[in-house]
């Protein structure tokens, strides 16, 4: 799993603008006016070829491709079948990427405990920074994609590859005018 803090300063920003300033390795390919496709994350995914020509999803019932969700309430996750590009990200937004064709299973995440497993500084609670940090956390047994020889993609759906990104634009502004007033003060 990778989880990336992603502060911003807009009311809201897209989704696709949200996965672009997380940091992480990305392919992205653009539909005109759909606008982006999501192919590959962390390596994960598929071609720009093969994006192009059926948005990575595979001919078989369960082949799997990268889904978009929000999580509304820790635990309640819905998905965001208009895409990355059409979606509206404010603050405490909590978003998720799952490469997978079944159900997804995304944990229950607050916006402190995916900050913090992101590796951002927290200040009594509160996640701040002025940049995005991202992490990732391999399960216990697990063997990283790059060690695999010869296995198929049903290891990343058993493994649930999932990337929560946050937004943080708010929170950040906000103590960034507290600092600042207790500077000036």
């Amino acid at each position: 799993m990778t989880y990336a803090f992603v502060p911003f300063q807009e009311e809201t920003i897209s989704g696709i603008d949200l996965l672009k300033r997380s940091g992480i390795s990305q392919v992205t390919i653009s539909f005109g006016g759909l606008g982006e496709g999501v192919c590959s994350l962390e390596g994960e995914g598929c071609s720009a070829t093969a994006c192009r020509r059926s948005v990575c999803q595979g001919s078989g019932v369960n082949a799997p491709f990268w889904q978009y969700f929000r999580q509304s309430a820790p635990g309640e996750w819905r998905p965001l079948t208009l895409g990355a590009s059409a979606t509206k990200v404010r603050d405490g937004d909590v978003d998720a990427w799952s490469w997978t064709g079944r159900e997804a299973g995304l944990p229950a995440l607050s916006l402190a405990e995916v900050a913090r497993l992101a590796g951002a500084p927290l200040n009594d609670g509160v996640p701040g920074g002025d940049r995005p940090v991202v992490q990732t956390a391999y399960p216990p047994g697990f063997v990283r994609p790059t060690e695999e020889k010869g296995q198929g993609t049903v290891v990343y759906v058993v493994a649930g590859t999932l990337l929560a990104l946050i937004g943080g634009g708010s929170i950040y502004a906000a103590r960034r005018r507290q600092l600042r007033g207790e500077a000036e003060g």
